[in-house]
C-alpha cells in the first residue's frame, strides 16, 4: 500500500500474522500510521497491475542491512522482528523501524526498548556504525519454549568482518550468531536480551570478560544433541581446550580435544549418539579444561 508516496505495510491475521498486498472480500488488515490524522486508502477492484502492486523494498546493500529474527512456539510463528542498520536511520524511532501488532489469542513477540505511545518496536534499525548493542525482551502467553532463528549472517556483506553475539541473561548464555542460526530460550518471558555487534574488543568490554567463561548448554534438557558455548580471553590465546562428558557413575562417556584455540567466543555442536551406542536418559556432567586445568563445569539432562 502507498499513501502520499509513503509505503505502508499491510498485515493480516489468520492464526498468525503475515504480510499481504491484497484483502479478501469481508476481510480486514492493519497498517501503522504514526500521525494523529485520519487517512483514506483507495483499494482497487479486480486485477492489480504490476506497477500498482507495490511492496516495501529491503535495504540496498550500499544503504545498510537488515537481519530478520523469527520467533517460534509450538503453535505460534512471528516473522516481523529484526535488527539492522541504515545510512538514513536514527537511533530513535523513524520510518525504517517496524512496530508490533495487536495481540489476538496466543502470541509471541519481540519488544525493543524504543516505543511510540503504547506500541513497541519489533524491528529496530539504527544508523550505520562500527559497534552497537540492541536490547530487547521476548514475551509470550503460552507455556511452550521459544525458539529464535536468523539467516546465515555470513551471507550479509556488511557483517563479514564483524562479530555478532546473542546474550541470554536468564541463564547467562552467549551465542556466536555466525556459527549458529537458532537458539532456544528456557522461559517464555525473557527480559534484557542483548545482541552485540562489532569487534571482539567492544563485545568483551561490554560484557566485562577477562577470564575463561563456560556457558550453559542448550537446549537443556536435550534428546542427545546440544551446543556448548565458551569464551577464551586474550591472555590464553593459543591454549588447548578439552571437554569431558561424565555420567552419574563417574564414567567418561565422551570427550573433545582442541589444540591452539584462538581467543574469543566459540560454539561446539555435540551429538552424544555419535559417541555412545546406547545413550541412556539421565544427568551428565561436562567438564571444561584449559591447558589441563578444569575451568568450568556444567550439567545437561538427556531425555530420550
Amino acid at each position: 500500500l502507498n499513501y502520499n508516496n509513503q509505503d505502508l505495510e499491510l498485515r493480516v491475521f489468520n492464526g498468525n500474522w503475515s504480510n499481504s498486498n491484497s484483502l479478501s472480500v469481508f476481510s480486514g488488515g492493519f497498517v501503522f500510521w504514526p500521525n494523529n490524522t485520519n487517512i483514506s486508502l483507495k483499494i482497487p477492484k479486480g486485477v492489480v497491475s504490476a506497477s500498482q502492486n507495490r511492496t516495501v523494498n529491503t535495504l540496498d546493500e550500499n544503504e545498510g542491512w537488515v537481519l530478520p529474527l523469527e520467533l517460534y512456539t509450538d503453535k505460534q510463528f512471528n516473522s516481523f522482528s529484526g535488527i539492522g542498520m541504515a545510512e538514513n536511520a536514527s537511533d530513535g524511532i523513524d520510518t525504517n523501524d517496524r512496530f508490533n501488532l495487536p495481540r489476538f489469542m496466543d502470541f509471541v513477540e519481540l519488544n525493543h526498548q524504543n516505543q511510540l505511545f503504547d506500541y513497541t518496536l519489533s524491528t529496530d534499525i539504527v544508523k550505520l556504525k562500527e559497534n552497537y548493542t540492541w536490547t530487547f525482551d521476548i514475551n509470550s502467553n503460552t507455556n511452550s519454549t521459544i525458539i529464535i532463528k536468523w539467516e546465515d549472517i555470513k551471507n550479509i556483506s556488511h557483517l563479514a568482518s564483524k562479530k555478532m553475539v546473542l546474550f541470554d541473561p536468564s541463564n547467562y548464555s552467549l551465542i556466536d550468531m555466525k556459527q549458529i542460526n537458532s537458539y532456544q530460550f528456557n522461559k517464555n518471558n525473557v527480559s534484557g536480551i542483548k545482541i552485540f555487534y562489532g569487534n571482539e574488543k567492544y563485545i568483551s568490554d561490554e560484557l566485562q570478560i577477562t577470564q575463561v567463561q563456560f556457558y550453559d548448554p542448550f537446549p537443556n534438557p536435550s534428546n542427545s544433541y546440544f551446543t556448548l558455548s565458551y569464551f577464551i580471553p586474550e591472555s590464553l590465546n593459543g591454549s588447548s581446550i578439552e571437554f569431558d562428558i561424565i555420567d552419574v557413575r563417574g564414567n567418561k562417556v565422551s570427550k573433545r580435544y582442541f589444540k591452539q584455540i584462538n581467543s574469543g567466543f566459540h560454539n561446539i555442536e555435540w551429538d552424544l549418539k555419535n559417541d555412545v551406542d546406547n545413550i541412556s536418559s539421565g544427568l551428565y556432567i561436562i567438564n571444561m579444561k584449559v591447558n589441563q586445568e578444569i575451568q568450568g563445569q556444567k550439567k545437561v539432562f538427556i531425555k530420550k
